[in-house]
């Protein structure tokens, strides 16, 4: 599974619901515009909206 189906899973699941609402900090985004940066110049790059999820599922501690 890839890192942006395994974000994905974990803000839709019992435990995210634990955390609810949900909200996107300005961290967050900060977060997420240099894991796109990192990802623009890989081989399959990340688009904006799949680092974001990643980094809300990070901030919230839903990661790993």
């Amino acid at each position: 599974m890839d890192v942006v189906a395994k974000a994905w899973d974990l803000i839709c699941s019992e435990e995210a619901a634990l955390v609810q609402p949900i909200k996107i900090k300005k961290e967050d985004i900060d977060s997420a515009w240099l894991l796109f940066q990192k990802y623009t110049t890989q081989k399959r790059p990340l688009s904006f909206v799949d680092c974001l999820l990643i980094a809300v599922s990070q901030s919230h501690e839903l990661f790993f």
